[in-house]
């Protein structure tokens, strides 16, 4: 293991982050990791599908985060491949022109990419894993075929990687089992959170921002709007609520569509109006403006089958406000949640024991103080991004280390 002299000695690291995303949406994962690093004195390239006039170019720009665009030519059947092939021509490009330390993968497709420069040009591959790829075929009806050759290009990558970075130990778990990767090389990193950005503020003036009255007891939500996101078990809580604590109000905040019209239409139906208030999409700048508007938040997460379990941005957002959470009793939210005691968890998908839970949360805001506190210590002690960037530092030092040898 390297001690703190040696890894001073070894400096400063140069870093190829790889990821995808055809929409020009940056995740926040990538976004906090490539920046923290870069903080830290990192000289990091970042390759992928960007729009220099995004609104986060600025903030790479200004850490002197190198981009190098790889265009994406939007033909379904053979626009990933296009994107592949142009995406590893300039990353052997860039590595005969400035020999990168150390080669970061956000797992998809590209994972094969790093498979093959690690054996061409043997360095140091590290692949950071969000999701069991080969579970979310079932959901999604993807062909067998397909199915079958995501398990050779994931045992492929899996094998060469040197390290493996999956956000969950469940996910860390089923790579071990499934592929036979060696026990050392994984090491389960969860996500974390800007506790710079989200940090708790003043209730009433949050609140007169988003015209939201200071006398109401707000559970609030704030994330992607899809089936999953499980709002429609909130709704049927509040039913449950409202007859006994008028002063109850649910805020949501996001906007994907036709999910949020279908939502709307059920808080009408139910004769709920009164009692939510839809937001929309609310900007990254003013999230944690909103966090801080709700007495506690929700995770009514719902997936039928999640084994790869979850480590939610979301609800590290709404701690780092110092905001309880109440959320299904999933792997990495109900354990979570019960151990550290600043929240409640309730069966996936039981609105009646969700709308206990918030009760009781309402009936006792003695128990929301001690949370809240609970809630901030927690994250700024074990889940910030310079926390988690520093575990993922260590490790690339390690592998440096044992590299230069």
């Amino acid at each position: 293991m390297l001690t703190d002299s040696k890894i001073s000695k070894l400096g400063k690291i140069r870093l190829f982050y790889l990821y995808q995303d055809f929409l020009n949406i940056m995740p926040i994962h990538t976004f906090e990791i490539i920046t923290q690093l870069a903080n830290n004195g990192h000289e990091v390239f970042l390759f992928g599908c960007i729009d220099k006039k995004a609104a986060f170019f600025h903030d790479l720009n200004t850490l002197r985060i190198k981009v190098i665009k790889v265009p994406y030519w939007p033909i379904r059947a053979i626009g990933e491949a296009f994107f592949l092939l142009l995406l590893f021509i300039k990353i052997i490009k860039n590595i005969l022109n400035y020999r990168p330390d150390i080669i970061y993968i956000r797992h998809g497709s590209l994972s094969i990419i790093g498979a093959m420069i690690r054996r061409i040009f043997r360095i140091p591959i590290c692949i950071e894993v969000n999701d069991i790829l080969l579970k979310r075929t079932e959901f999604r009806n993807i062909p067998f075929l397909k199915s079958i050759w995501i398990y050779i290009y994931e045992k492929l990558s899996f094998s060469l990687a040197d390290r493996i970075f999956p956000v969950t130990k469940n996910i860390s778990n089923w790579i071990k089992n499934q592929y036979s990767v060696k026990r050392n090389c994984i090491v389960t990193i969860p996500n974390g959170v800007n506790i710079k950005r989200f940090y708790p503020m003043n209730l009433e003036l949050c609140r007169n921002k988003f015209e939201i009255a200071q006398n109401k007891f707000v559970v609030g939500y704030l994330g992607s709007l899809f089936h999953w996101a499980g709002i429609e078990y909130l709704i049927d809580a509040a039913k449950l609520i409202v007859p006994a604590f008028p002063n109850a109000l649910f805020v949501i905040g996001g906007g994907e569509q036709p999910y949020l019209a279908q939502l709307t239409k059920k808080v009408q139906k139910d004769n709920l109006d009164d009692y939510f208030k839809f937001f929309g999409t609310i900007s990254w700048d003013e999230a944690s403006d909103f966090i801080n508007t709700f007495d506690i938040g929700v995770a009514p997460v719902f997936f039928k089958s999640l084994e790869s379990g979850i480590s939610s941005q979301k609800v590290f957002a709404y701690l780092s406000c110092g905001k309880p959470v109440i959320g299904s009793d999933i792997p990495g939210l109900g354990n979570l949640l019960k151990n550290e005691g600043i929240g409640i968890s309730f069966p996936m998908g039981h609105s009646v024991s969700l709308s206990r839970a918030i009760i009781m949360l309402i009936q006792n805001r003695k128990e929301v103080e001690n949370m809240s506190k609970r809630a901030k210590k927690f994250v700024v002690n074990k889940c910030s991004w310079e926390i988690v960037v520093n575990q993922i530092e260590k490790h690339f030092f390690q592998l440096l280390g044992n590299h230069n040898r």
